[in-house]
């Protein structure tokens, strides 16, 4: 079953780079991706679109070595 969620997401990087963003991965395709926010302690709610089931990566595709599983249930 596809289910479609929410990302909500807070920024507390107060560095000089501290633009952050999440993009969901399968492979190489984008399934999802949030546009970047900055500022110390600002939050973003992403509406992703449903998805499987599964694992998937997630990065900050401004600092790609930011990065993990996403879990969908």
């Amino acid at each position: 079953m596809n289910t479609r969620f929410t990302i909500k997401y807070t920024n507390w990087d107060d560095s000089s780079h501290g633009q952050h963003n999440i993009e969901i991965k399968d492979g190489g395709e984008s399934l999802f991706k949030g546009d970047a926010i900055g500022g110390k302690g600002r939050t973003v709610t992403y509406q992703v679109p449903a998805l499987p089931a599964g694992v998937y990566k997630f990065l900050c595709t401004r600092h790609t070595f930011m990065d993990g599983d996403f879990v969908v249930g």
